[in-house]
């Protein structure tokens, strides 16, 4: 058989099912020839041996290549995450995970989509370490999407702090309150976003200060770097409060409504309620709520 006889898109197909496939070159020729047709016997005709490696060999440099590149590639999204568990351990896991989970994209920035739900049915929910990582992984993501999402980077806007210490109450209340577009909320199991702020700065981690430490995180970009803005229960209340109710008159009901169930969170709205002019000023102050829209008087 001769390669130059094949279609092109024939040959891409056989070579890319092969080098890429995760069972090893031999798996993985077995697999090109069930989606191709083309025998492994002339493997010898389509890749030419070397004076030092035969032509299996000098393929299976190509799918050594191709996972080092994908581990490589899961290590840069999750610098952090690996630091955390070690090197070794961590890219032990990610290549279970791209044994079962190859990628399907063009971009590998689609590479890590399900590897948290992955972790997550392997890795013992009860163990610290392990809930430090999945946490950890879980903060790198969501600064990767606040990064790529949407910003106000090119709109001026008043600071919203500045308005709410001169609107009157009757204005705050017929009003509409507008979270930063890039907003990601984040409820965490122990304090890795220290760790992550000391491996960020090469600084000394330390690993048994982060455990059995639960933190509210609010993750917004401004001027084009990610913040972590920590969030007290109320505040965290309030927020996700405010994203199913923007009108301010309407967050109040709902607030006042949970205040008076006994549903779990009712402590939380009553302190939400009492301090919701400081709460909402130190929100704004962070970016987090990022501007106020008034309806417009006849």
């Amino acid at each position: 058989m001769n390669r130059r006889e094949l279609p092109l898109e024939t040959l891409q197909q056989w070579m890319l099912t092969a080098i890429a496939h995760p069972g090893g070159i031999r798996a993985g020729l077995d697999a090109a020839q069930r989606a191709t047709g083309i025998h492994a016997e002339h493997l010898s005709s389509l890749i030419s041996p070397s004076q030092w490696q035969s032509s299996a060999e000098r393929l299976a440099v190509y799918n050594d290549a191709y996972f080092a590149r994908l581990l490589a590639c899961m290590v840069e999204l999750f610098p952090a995450t690996a630091e955390l568990l070690g090197l070794e351990a961590f890219q032990a896991l990610a290549a279970r995970y791209l044994v079962t989970h190859p990628p399907t994209s063009y971009s590998l920035h689609h590479l890590p989509d399900t590897f948290e739900a992955h972790l997550q049915s392997r890795l013992p929910d009860d163990d610290p370490l392990a809930i430090c990582v999945l946490d950890m992984l879980r903060l790198e993501r969501a600064i990767d999407r606040v990064f790529d999402g949407p910003g106000l980077e090119e709109q001026t806007l008043v600071p919203l702090h500045e308005k709410l210490a001169s609107v009157q109450l009757d204005e705050l209340l017929a009003s509409r309150l507008v979270l930063h577009p890039s907003l990601q909320i984040l409820e965490l199991r122990s304090a890795v976003s220290h760790f992550y702020t000391q491996f960020r700065k090469q600084q000394r981690r330390e690993l048994p200060a982060i455990f059995n430490a639960p933190e509210s995180l609010a993750l917004i970009r401004r001027h084009y770097i990610v913040q972590r803005v920590p969030l007290s229960p109320a505040e965290h209340l309030l927020i996700r409060a405010a994203q199913q109710h923007p009108l301010v008159s309407e967050l109040l009901e709902h607030l006042g409504e949970l205040a008076e169930s006994q549903q779990r969170d009712h402590k939380l709205a009553e302190t939400a309620l009492a301090e919701l002019r400081p709460i909402m000023a130190r929100l704004a102050e962070t970016g987090v709520f990022c501007d106020l829209h008034f309806q417009q008087r006849d």
